[in-house]
């Protein structure tokens, strides 16, 4: 076992206990005294919370900081990510161009089921919406497709 396995078990463990005392801690008041009582929330419920964004926190850096210093030492995955990203801006690209602005119907086709609706507010949010529907249909069309490919080499082989 690495000195870097060491530490890092050690600070699992170590978060590990720190979340269990919270859950104790949050068991042992109840439900009905966290929702009613304000003290036992800020006692409680606050620094839990805080934990868990401080825990959420870092591992998002270690995973970004990992991730780049990987890349930067494989200069040859850094091209293939950088491919995929440019990949995935070009797909983006093309679901922003197709998407629509126009404002929200029902399942009927009425524009007036609604008063937001009646005064024909859509624009870029109506537009981003339909954009992340598209980009998400796209991926996931390419997603199955591949899928299916993967299969049909597995029944060749």
């Amino acid at each position: 076992m690495s000195k870097l396995t060491k530490i890092l078990t050690g600070v699992a463990a170590v978060i590990s206990v720190i979340g269990f005392y919270f859950f104790i801690m949050i068991v042992n008041y109840g439900e009905d005294a966290i929702k009613s009582d304000p003290v036992v929330q800020g006692s409680t419920i606050s620094p839990f919370v805080t934990f868990s964004i401080i825990v959420l926190v870092l591992t998002i850096a270690s995973a970004v900081i990992f991730s780049v210093v990987n890349l930067v030492k494989n200069p040859e995955s850094l091209k293939k990510t950088l491919l995929s990203l440019v990949i995935l801006g070009v797909i983006f690209a093309v679901s922003y161009m197709f998407s629509k602005d126009t404002s929200l119907v029902d399942a009927v086709g009425n524009k007036d089921w609604q008063a937001t609706i009646n005064s024909g507010d859509a624009g870029s949010i109506s537009k981003w919406v339909d954009t992340g529907i598209r980009y998400s249909v796209v991926l996931g069309a390419i997603g199955l497709g591949l899928f299916v490919v993967d299969i049909v080499k597995g029944f060749i082989k």
